[in-house]
């Protein structure tokens, strides 16, 4: 991880100082606003909060297993230290961007920082108790460690997403087709085993062996939390959401990326597969 904040010379200066402002308004923005809390929030911190004591909490699809078993003994601290840490998760997708486009020899590369952790989405929930933030985390270090061809804690990133955001298990491909290529065949099977631990661990907490089942596909007929949204819903609203410098920037770079066979395969279509996952997933119960 050293090698994850070896900066270039030149870069140090704005990386550094835009660091410092990022870590400074968001945990200004999350300490005295009276509104730092998405609806789902407080529940998920009251969940996390009460876990050491019913274990079901760590398996619940939707808390999400890995938020549990990262912020259980934090949240027993205070609600006070999920921004904090929050906040340090956004750091290292930052500079994970950083240093795969430094690796990939892409102009401007100190600017993959801001645009990531400044990204309305992003910069959004960055301090709050929801799951996107580790996915988004798990995305970009699964980027910095294929490029510096760390291979197990690659599959290690990989095999965790699920864990963070369930619909992201179709981003495994991509992942088999690194490691295949790499011929690093018995890291594969490294991907499939936290989503077995969590269905083991439900079944038995369950007493149902098919529960995983059960909370996912056989849930798939039935009204989610959110309920059903029309099929242009992200697609609508996505350049509210990335906000206007990055959907430029984004745009632009797009053809950059086809040139490029590893930013075609690992950016651009997994990209394009995520977002359009995104309607069939604003129908589902999951």
């Amino acid at each position: 991880m050293k090698e994850l904040f070896k900066i270039h010379q030149k870069d140090k200066k704005f990386l550094y100082t835009t660091t410092v402002l990022f870590v400074f308004v968001n945990l200004l923005w999350a300490f005295y606003s009276d509104n730092t809390w998405d609806d789902d929030c407080p529940a998920r911190f009251q969940n996390t909060l009460h876990a050491l004591k019913d274990p079901n909490q760590f398996v619940s699809l939707w808390n999400r297993p890995l938020f549990i078993i990262l912020f259980v003994l934090p949240a027993q601290l205070g609600a006070w230290t999920i921004p904090i840490i929050q906040t340090l998760f956004s750091i290292f997708a930052g500079f994970s961007l950083y240093q795969v486009a430094k690796n990939q020899q892409l102009k401007f590369a100190y600017l993959a920082f801001p645009l990531l952790v400044f990204q309305p989405f992003v910069f959004g929930v960055s301090r709050y108790a929801m799951t996107e933030p580790l996915a988004i985390t798990l995305i970009c270090l699964s980027l910095f460690f294929q490029v510096k061809k760390k291979w197990n804690a690659f599959a290690i990133c990989g095999a965790l997403l699920p864990l963070a955001r369930l619909e992201l298990v179709i981003f495994f491909p991509f992942y088999i087709f690194a490691l295949f290529n790499a011929k690093r065949y018995l890291s594969i099977f490294i991907l499939g085993v936290p989503c077995l631990l969590w269905a083991i661990a439900g079944g038995l907490l369950n007493n149902n062996i098919l529960w995983i089942i059960d909370e996912t596909i056989g849930k798939e007929k039935k009204e989610n939390r959110y309920g059903h949204q029309e099929w242009d819903t992200y697609l609508s609203r996505y350049a509210y959401v990335v906000g206007p410098v990055l959907i430029l920037f984004s745009s632009l770079g797009s053809f950059k990326a086809w040139k490029s066979k590893f930013l075609r395969l690992y950016t651009l279509f997994p990209f394009l597969l995520g977002f359009l996952s995104t309607h069939c997933f604003a129908n589902s119960a999951i």
